[in-house]
């Protein structure tokens, strides 16, 4: 049986170019700073306007008052600005879902993403480009990857946040489970948007039946709560001497 030959160096040099060309370049200096973030906000407000297929690094420069040659050096592409975007959201929802909660308030592990997916979805609602972006027609495969590095980040959060509150199983076992939940919430949400233009209710409802039908396998259903939420989490603890 023949063999595929491994890939050569200029093949695996031409990926690697075509892979950064994805990637914005933050600046580390405050007056490239300010431009960065001027360059986001105009990208952002482009793509509510227009859209991002229909956008080019040009029309950027143009509608932020910037040189053209700026604009390539913060986003090597249009795909690199539309991920720029992306970041800025990404870094927003993880804010929300690491919010504090009222402990009073959780009876059943549940409600902790009954609370923080409402919170998650009154943001996705009251942002159209948002929805475009993540739930809708502009979700790019670059935009998808950032996602996928996004739910990981956030699955440890809500890891962390059920083991502050519960007595549950290892969070470091949850965590790949939980990223999954909220890859099947997700998709619910992106079918609401889809067909309504928002995350309605009663989608709302089914996203949150979809992630806890899958997390029931793995979180047991009456797991007890806490007396009071945990100040030190046993996993943060282990980390730190494991270091």
């Amino acid at each position: 049986m023949s063999q595929t030959p491994p890939p050569s160096k200029k093949t695996k040099k031409t990926k690697e170019i075509a892979a950064n060309a994805t990637i914005p370049r933050a600046p580390q200096r405050v007056q490239g700073r300010l431009r960065f973030e001027l360059l986001v906000d105009t990208t952002d407000r482009l793509i509510g306007e227009r859209g991002a297929g229909d956008l080019s690094l040009y029309d950027i420069a143009e509608a932020a008052g910037v040189p053209a040659a700026s604009v390539y050096h913060f986003f090597p592409s249009m795909a690199a600005a539309v991920v720029a975007v992306a970041q800025r959201y990404l870094q927003i929802f993880e804010e929300i879902i690491a919010s504090d909660l009222d402990h009073a308030e959780l009876v059943n592990w549940r409600d902790i993403f009954r609370i923080i997916g409402e919170r998650a979805r009154q943001f996705y609602n009251g942002h159209e480009v948002v929805r475009r972006l993540f739930l809708g027609s502009e979700y790019s495969w670059q935009v998808r990857m950032a996602d996928i590095q996004g739910n990981e980040s956030y699955a440890r959060i809500l890891a962390r946040t059920y083991e502050r509150h519960f007595h549950i199983a290892d969070p470091d076992f949850l965590c790949p489970k939980i990223e999954i939940a909220i890859g099947l919430s997700d998709s619910v949400w992106s079918l609401s948007c889809l067909r309504h233009n928002i995350i309605t209710d009663d989608y709302a409802v089914e996203a949150e039946r979809a992630y806890h039908s899958y997390l029931t396998r793995y979180i047991a259903e009456l797991a007890p709560k806490r007396t009071a939420p945990m100040v030190s989490l046993p996993s943060e603890r282990a980390a730190v001497g494991n270091a």
